[in-house]
C-alpha cells in the first residue's frame, strides 16, 4: 500500500463520481427520448432509433455528456480530498489513476463515438478529478492552518 493513500476515500470519490457521471448520462438520453419522439420530425410518441442514434452521437451533445462527466469527476475529486483529511492530493491523484484505467478499458466499448470524444472525455475527467482534490486541498487545508493562527 502506498503511503497516504487512503483507499476508503479513493474508493468513496469514485463511486460519487460514478453516480453522478450515471445519473447525468440517464438524464440525458431521457431527454433525448422524449425529443426524438415528441419534439422532432413529428413522430407523434413513436421511437425513431437512427434519428436518436444521429442526436446522441452529434457534438453538441457529446459536449454536453463530458460537460455533466466533468462535473462528477470535480466532485468525486472534492470528495476524495475531503474524505483523505491528509495528502488530499496525492490521494486526488490516485482516483484520477483510477479513472484513467478504466476510461482506456473501455474505449474498445466506444468504438461508435468519435475519437475526439474519448481523448477529450479522458483528458478532462484526469484534470477535473485533480481539479476537484486541489480545491479540497485549498478548502480543508486552508482552514486547519486559519485555526491552527487563532490559537
Amino acid at each position: 500500500m502506498m503511503k497516504g493513500i487512503s483507499i476508503k476515500a479513493v474508493l468513496i470519490g469514485w463511486i460519487v463520481d460514478f453516480v453522478l457521471e450515471f445519473a447525468g448520462g440517464l438524464v440525458l438520453a431521457t431527454a433525448l427520448v422524449v425529443y426524438v419522439m415528441y419534439g422532432s420530425n413529428n413522430n407523434h410518441g413513436h421511437f425513431d432509433l437512427p434519428a436518436y442514434t444521429r442526436l446522441s452521437h452529434s457534438p453538441p451533445v457529446l459536449l454536453i455528456s463530458i460537460v455533466l462527466g466533468v462535473g462528477g469527476s470535480l466532485i468525486g475529486g472534492f470528495v476524495t480530498g475531503w474524505i483523505a483529511s491528509t495528502s488530499r492530493m496525492k490521494n486526488a491523484y490516485a482516483l484520477s489513476i483510477v479513472e484513467l484505467v478504466f476510461s482506456v478499458a473501455f474505449l474498445p466499448f466506444m468504438q461508435s463515438y468519435p475519437i475526439w470524444f474519448d481523448v477529450l472525455g479522458t483528458v478532462v475527467t484526469v484534470g477535473f478529478t485533480i481539479l476537484g482534490g486541489l480545491i479540497s486541498q485549498l478548502i480543508f487545508d486552508d482552514k486547519a492552518s486559519t485555526n491552527k493562527n487563532i490559537e
